[in-house]
């Protein structure tokens, strides 16, 4: 039973790789492409004559306004109240570290310096590191539970 099996297994084997090789046409080499039959050239970039008429028709036809209201939006700007801008901090909040079971995190100052604190630190900016999330952080400050995100909106 079980030779019967294998040699119907590798007859309709054999059956199948005759039958894909009767469907595959192999190619055949044909024509060649001479060097000679193969012209193509660069393009050409338009001449400058043809972009300052551009230029030209684009002025007069003025498809993004007139340059009158341009200036007038910012004179209108200017006389919008803007709310001031908040002054940059001296450190920033940069990363969570972890190595083995102790956490740190890492903080720059103006310089770019980094610098590492774990919990119970003082922060610069006197604040107190009280515990450390994945990506945020939270400070006691002036008798405050703070939290510092690592990623701000």
């Amino acid at each position: 039973m079980i030779k019967r099996t294998i040699i119907v297994s590798v007859l309709l084997a054999v059956l199948t790789s005759l039958a894909a090789l009767w469907q595959i046409q192999i190619p055949t080499i044909g024509h060649s492409i001479n060097q000679t039959e193969d012209n193509w050239t660069l393009p050409t970039l338009s001449q400058a004559t043809q972009l300052q008429k551009t230029y030209v028709k684009l002025r007069k036809l003025k498809p993004w306004g007139s340059e009158k209201k341009s200036t007038s939006r910012k004179r209108n700007t200017k006389t919008k109240k803007q709310p001031p801008k908040k002054p940059r901090p001296d450190w920033r909040f940069a990363g969570v570290v972890q190595r083995g079971q102790q956490r740190y995190i890492l903080i720059l100052d103006k310089n770019n310096k980094a610098t590492q604190y774990h919990i119970k630190s003082k922060l610069p900016n006197g604040a107190h590191l009280v515990r450390i999330h994945n990506d945020f952080i939270e400070v006691l400050q002036d008798g405050k539970l703070k939290s510092i995100p690592l990623y701000p909106k």
